[in-house]
Order: structure tokens, then sequence, then C-alpha cells
């Protein structure tokens, strides 16, 4: 569904690997580092699955940031 709410995002237990955003499924994002723009498919804990020209990539924190408003 897209817009579903994520678990893994509400509650900061002190855990090493923190988004700075609130992710949420078939939201746009971008690898900063290599400029690919992508959907978010899969939520995990510690990393999220994105979908990106027909193929799976996996997002971290320190690689993916949501895409501004100006950018979609």
């Amino acid at each position: 569904m897209k817009g579903q709410m994520n678990i893994f995002d509400l509650v900061n237990d002190g855990k090493p690997c923190r988004y700075k955003f609130q992710r949420s499924l078939g939201q746009k994002v971008e690898f900063w580092r290599t400029g690919k723009f992508g959907i978010i498919v899969e939520i995990r804990e510690y990393y999220t699955i994105v979908k990106s020209d027909g193929k799976l990539l996996v997002g971290t924190p320190y690689d993916i940031r949501p895409v501004s408003e100006d950018k979609k």
C-alpha cells in the first residue's frame, strides 16, 4: 500500500542505524552518491529496498535521502 506507515521509524531505542526521515512505501528517494532515483518497495529495520530502473537496490541511512518537492 502506497504511503503505508513504518514501525521501524516510530521509536528510536538507541539503534546504531537511524534514518533522518520518515520512510513510507511508494516514497521517491535518491541515492545521493550516484544520483539515481527510485521508489521504496520494502522497509526493513536497518535498510530499505528501492526499485530503480527495473532493479532492486538496497539503501541505508547513509546513502539515500527523500526527493525534495522541486525534483519530483
